[in-house]
């Protein structure tokens, strides 16, 4: 759960804020790809997963689902 508002209010306080355009499109995608809760702010499960691996979100997806269905060689 994020404590500190929407993540565009809480970033455009930082020293070197980035563009509201970016950050309301990364909320986007983390709400499409079922990361994020769609009327909130909230991690999912899944969302939970992807923030501790390294990678893009869509390539650490593939990755939590490759491992689940027992497909990564392809991946």
């Amino acid at each position: 759960k994020c404590e500190y508002g929407s993540p565009e209010d809480f970033l455009c306080q930082a020293l070197d804020a980035p563009q509201q355009q970016a950050v309301c499109n990364a909320v986007s995608l983390l709400r499409k790809i079922g990361a994020c809760q769609q009327d909130t702010y909230t991690l999912t499960p899944l969302g939970h997963h992807l923030a501790a691996l390294p990678v893009n979100v869509k390539i650490g997806k593939m990755l939590i689902f490759g491992a689940i269905f027992g497909c990564l060689e392809p991946i």
